[in-house]
């Protein structure tokens, strides 16, 4: 196959990128779609904290400011308000969460235009790997040099990735991308705060070999902190009965993720039954005398099959009318 025919070959592959829902998903998770009640605080709460500059900085739609109803937040700032929540639980001083706030809510500029040139290959290639899943064949990615080259292909990719984000927005958004890793923010006094992954933290000893893991571990986790979820808070969104179809919900499953939820909430089945680790361990968790599942088995499931790190999920119907979900561990972490 000629240099020409594979760079043809590359571009057709493209056409089928999805680039479109990078976009809806951002745009999604930016709508101001929640209010004061459903963080269960109330309005008197939410002043006090807002006079103490621990609030994220919401736009009101209208200048009367003591209505909790003109407060609207979007997930990232509903997922700050949750933080916040759960820090004041834990004692955790007004001056350090606003420290914490003020790092958190820095804007980063992304501005990807200025580095994607055919000089940087590495990380257009990066981007090519990441939407397409990494199954472009070897022949395609060695056309990527010509790829990049053209100005429709680099205009594309720059008005993705260029825009401004909250340090918070970013994390978040990783973790939402990440789901199988363990991600979110340690707290340490006087409003320090750094982001958490702790899958990286597992495999840190493979970064470099100048830098050692006891030392990032002292830096880190072994110095005291609180550590918040960010992945729980997402777990635990997606796994609320109430909000099951919600337009966040949706955007923050994969096609498959939601088709599995789909099929686990259906009432057409007569038992669903989960295979662990290639059927190593079974768990009948609907049974024919049930007319449906039970919203916390679907709970369950989301928190310990969905989000389980280093697994894939498939799942089959038989004859008789069950539902088969299989999960296989990919790989082990590193100990």
């Amino acid at each position: 196959m000629g240099k020409t025919e594979l760079t043809d070959n590359f571009l057709k592959e493209m056409k089928n990128i999805d680039f479109d829902e990078s976009f809806k998903q951002k745009r999604i998770l930016s709508k101001k779609e929640f209010v004061i009640s459903d963080l269960g605080l109330s309005a008197r709460n939410y002043q006090q904290w807002k006079d103490l500059r621990i609030t994220p900085p919401v736009q009101k739609d209208n200048k009367k400011e003591t209505k909790r109803e003109w407060v609207r937040f979007n997930f990232v700032e509903y997922v700050w308000m949750k933080i916040v929540i759960s820090l004041r639980d834990l004692g955790y001083p007004y001056a350090d969460i606003e420290k914490a706030k003020g790092y958190l809510f820095e804007s980063l500029n992304f501005d990807v235009g200025e580095k994607l040139s055919i000089e940087n290959p590495d990380i257009v290639g990066n981007l090519i790997e990441h939407f397409t899943n990494g199954e472009l064949s070897k022949e395609l990615k060695e056309v990527a040099e010509d790829i990049i080259k053209n100005p429709d292909f680099l205009n594309k990719i720059s008005s993705l990735f260029s825009k401004q984000r909250t340090r918070l927005e970013v994390i978040i958004f990783q973790a939402i991308a990440q789901k199988k890793d363990e991600i979110g923010l340690g707290f340490f006094k006087g409003g320090e705060c750094e982001p958490f992954n702790w899958n990286l933290f597992v495999s840190f000893d493979k970064w470099h070999p100048n830098i050692k893991k006891v030392d990032v571990l002292n830096a880190t986790i072994r110095k005291p902190h609180i550590y918040i979820s960010i992945t729980k808070y997402i777990m635990d969104f997606i796994s609320e009965d109430e909000k099951k179809e919600h337009e966040i919900s949706m955007v923050m499953l994969s096609t498959e993720e939601l088709s599995i939820l789909r099929e686990l909430r259906s009432k057409e089945y007569k038992n669903i039954i989960i295979n662990y680790d290639k059927g190593n361990d079974t768990k009948i968790i609907k049974t024919e005398k049930e007319k449906k599942i039970k919203e916390s088995e679907v709970k369950d499931f989301i928190k310990q099959v969905l989000f389980a790190p280093n697994s894939k999920i498939t799942y089959t119907t038989t004859k008789k009318g069950d539902l088969i979900i299989n999960t296989i561990l990919t790989k082990k972490l590193n100990k």
